[in-house]
């Protein structure tokens, strides 16, 4: 055992990662427009970019500067691997095995030259953006919180405005049962977020147009929208309110989990539609993945009290997703590429199930508080 050489490549590799994203995510949590779900979404893709740009220059060896802001230390591992190991990629796990070959002793990371100065510049540089962060802060200045609520106040209501048309198909489809609770829940979640509206017309036209490759990219928007159903009372300091409803404070988890399905649904309407005609094969993948990522968000939104956990960890699962193209079954929790395993649907059926179980149990602990 060696633990001082397993430590320096974390002390190498970890500062300039831990600072920046702590820095850029002070800085969207003081702009108020990126304090939300939409920021949540906009902070994701400006992570998942920032971890590609420098490290793709550094490795056709077209960085110049760009090397002190290496955030990621992708770049460095790059020029590192190039450098002692005379390739330009490497896997553990991912190739064919060749037994004949002798093993090779990885003596770890090294900094040499100038490359002492790109690791400390990359720590340091994400400092300057906490700048930006001390121009919009206002949680302490009400007269400033206030001026903002009424000048967002009013974009938002025109951007609502001009939405609002759209959900009125939507709403209609919850109306059949009137002393539903979840479908009343459903239908104040899409009212309250008109732009779920022009997601599904968005979903549904790209169906028609794309095919199935539709649901891939519909799955995301539907995900942010249903994100905020299961923690919204809680945030708002309504949740007193709701539990004098009958039966509602016992039924809290399967209400809000009967909502986001209902509204993910909807959202998804066109490709669980375009999957049942043209691969009825994977519909039921399909239905047991919406019941995935309703439980997950239900069960998140519960725990946390807070849209953004759920947001942010399918996001990354997401990237995973879209990424690996269908080439590891049990990443395509929807069926999306092709015919799903049963034994992968039957383990997000599992999954599903135990985020049920876990956010009843959490509001259960809670109740008896």
């Amino acid at each position: 055992l060696e633990p001082l050489i397993f430590a320096k490549q974390y002390l190498i590799l970890a500062p300039s990662a831990i600072v920046f994203v702590a820095a850029l995510s002070i800085v969207f949590e003081s702009i108020p427009f990126l304090s939300g779900r939409f920021g949540d979404v906009v902070y994701f893709i400006f992570w998942v970019g920032s971890l590609g740009v420098v490290a793709s220059s550094m490795e056709q060896g077209k960085a110049g500067v760009l090397r002190y802001f290496d955030f990621s230390a992708f770049g460095y591992l790059f020029e590192e691997t190039k450098r002692t190991y005379h390739t330009n990629s490497m896997s553990i796990g991912q190739s064919p095995f060749d037994g004949s070959v002798p093993p090779r002793i990885i003596d770890g990371l090294h900094l040499a030259g100038g490359e002492w100065v790109t690791r400390i510049s990359s720590t340091l540089m994400p400092l300057l953006v906490l700048g930006i962060a001390l121009l919009f802060f206002h949680r302490f200045d009400p007269a400033r919180v206030r001026a903002h609520t009424a000048r967002n106040g009013k974009w938002m209501q025109r951007l609502n405005a001009i939405a609002k048309p759209f959900t009125f198909p939507l709403t209609m489809l919850t109306r059949p049962l009137r002393g539903s609770a979840i479908l009343a829940d459903a239908r104040t979640s899409i009212a309250a977020v008109p732009l779920a509206a022009i997601a599904f017309i968005g979903i549904a036209i790209a169906t028609l147009a794309g095919g199935h490759d539709a649901l891939l990219i519909g799955i995301a928007p539907a995900a942010v929208f249903i994100a905020d159903i299961a923690s919204r009372e809680r945030r708002a300091g309504t949740t007193a309110l709701v539990y004098a409803a009958p039966r509602l404070r016992e039924r809290f988890v399967f209400w809000k989990l009967g909502s986001s399905i209902v509204v993910a649904t909807l959202i998804l309407a066109a490709p669980v539609v375009h999957t049942a005609i043209t691969r009825p094969g994977s519909l039921v993948a399909l239905l047991v993945g919406i019941a995935f990522l309703c439980a997950a968000a239900t069960s998140l939104g519960i725990i946390s009290s807070n849209p953004k956990t759920f947001v942010v960890l399918f996001l990354s699962y997401w990237y995973l997703v879209v990424n690996d193209k269908g080439q590891t079954a049990y990443f395509d929790f929807a069926g999306f590429y092709k015919t799903t395993p049963a034994w992968v649907t039957l383990i997000y059926a599992g999954l599903s199930v135990a985020f049920v179980a876990a956010a009843e149990g959490v509001h259960r602990a809670r109740l008896r508080e």
